[in-house]
């Protein structure tokens, strides 16, 4: 859950741990991080459940919903958006970044961004979901489509989320977005 331990890379602190524990074990504060799969995923279904929890009318819901998908926007986009359309994959106690590339990383924090959109109508996050997925396109296609090859294991399996993504902002029909259906 959220959590406001001092560290991290400091102010807003707050942010979600990849994990709790491993195998019954407290996994050790100096061992944890803080991680966009964790973050923007969470960010993503909260600004959903307010989405909808608003088309039904249950505003107090849709009001707590959009206060947890903004607190997670704020602290994922102070902490691990880097500015031009760059995401990292987490940030640990110390504040010391993992800078490491994967697709899922800009799916994700692309998706956050549209979801953060869809719910407020804000241009500004619309434009940040846009870069990132730009960025995306650009660092990881060897011809604007071809995804490259990010290996075996789990990381073969983290391009359909960003595929994902950039579908659900094609088929939004916004013009900002049609260049994913290219």
């Amino acid at each position: 859950g959220w959590d406001e331990t001092p560290g991290f890379g400091g102010e807003p602190y707050g942010g979600i741990k990849w994990r709790r524990d491993a195998g019954g074990v407290v996994t050790p504060i100096e061992n944890a991080s803080k991680n966009m799969c964790a973050n923007g995923n969470s960010c993503l279904v909260a600004a959903r459940f307010a989405q909808h929890y608003e088309a039904v009318g249950d505003t107090e819901n849709a009001e707590y919903y959009r206060e947890v998908a903004t607190k997670i926007y704020n602290w994922l986009y102070a902490h691990l958006y880097k500015g031009d359309g760059e995401v990292i994959d987490n940030i640990g106690y110390t504040g010391n970044e993992n800078g490491a590339q994967f697709t899922y990383n800009y799916g994700v924090a692309a998706g956050a961004a549209f979801e953060m959109y869809n719910l407020t109508g804000e241009q500004q996050y619309l434009d940040t979901a846009v870069e990132i997925m730009d960025k995306a396109f650009t660092k990881f296609t060897s011809d604007g489509l071809t995804i490259v090859d990010e290996g075996t294991g789990d990381s073969a399996g983290f391009k359909t989320i960003m595929l994902r993504v950039a579908a659900q902002m094609y088929n939004s029909g916004l013009e900002e977005c049609s260049q994913y259906g290219e």
